[in-house]
């Protein structure tokens, strides 16, 4: 359902590590046109990069109704705690002496990793099956005691296509590796005003069979 190669990659210990999550990242390629090419969009102020320069490291949940996980977070109880994910797009467009030769774009699934738990059984039997889901959130919040949701994805018609656990002697809990394919994505990025509250809100839209969005 969807393939490429993994082009955003963010951990639970190292999101926001530098401060600037990588700006280009969030800001930049964010609004996908039909024609598969990104829209760069505005950067931010100066003022907006220093106040999600001071955001600090961030936690992460996965929500894939109805699946339950372990989290005992306050806003995300029962969502599955996520160690780190990785997903990404790419377009293969070149550029020549008679112009731009177009391409079709490419998504790749979305892969976590998360400690093994409660929702490691159902993971694995959704993947054997190919049952779908019909929605999944992955939610990044700041850490410490004012919890800011500074990251989204939603995702419509889910499916778990690989699923792996692992431990190894000494080596503490085991943990789950595992994949999902999407018929539709929504990405958002929440940054902080320069006051520290909530400012602007960048969002794009990709629905993998028809290769529309905005």
């Amino acid at each position: 359902m969807v393939d490429g190669n993994d082009a955003f990659t963010t951990t639970r210990r190292g999101a926001l590590k530098t401060g600037a999550l990588g700006l280009g990242g969030l800001t930049g390629a964010l609004a996908l046109s039909g024609s598969g090419v990104a829209a760069a969009a505005e950067p931010p102020s100066m003022a907006t990069v220093a106040a999600l320069a001071g955001v600090g490291s961030g936690d992460y949940f996965l929500q894939l109704d109805p699946i339950l996980g372990d989290s005992v977070d306050d806003e995300h109880r029962r969502w599955i705690d996520v160690m780190s994910f990785s997903w990404g797009a790419s377009n293969a467009s070149s550029v020549s002496g008679s112009g731009w030769s177009a391409s079709k774009s490419t998504i790749s699934g979305l892969s976590l990793m998360a400690e093994t738990g409660s929702a490691s059984p159902q993971l694995f039997l959704r993947t054997m099956n190919g049952k779908r889901l019909a929605t999944g959130v992955l939610q990044g919040v700041t850490s410490g005691e004012a919890r800011t949701k500074f990251l989204e994805i939603e995702l419509r018609d889910v499916a778990v296509t690989s699923y792996q656990t692992s431990a190894s002697e000494g080596g503490g809990s085991p943990t789950d590796s595992f994949s999902l394919a999407f018929a539709i994505i929504k990405y958002s990025i929440f940054l902080q005003s320069a006051t520290g509250g909530v400012g602007e809100t960048i969002s794009a839209t990709w629905n993998v069979r028809t290769s529309t969005g905005g």
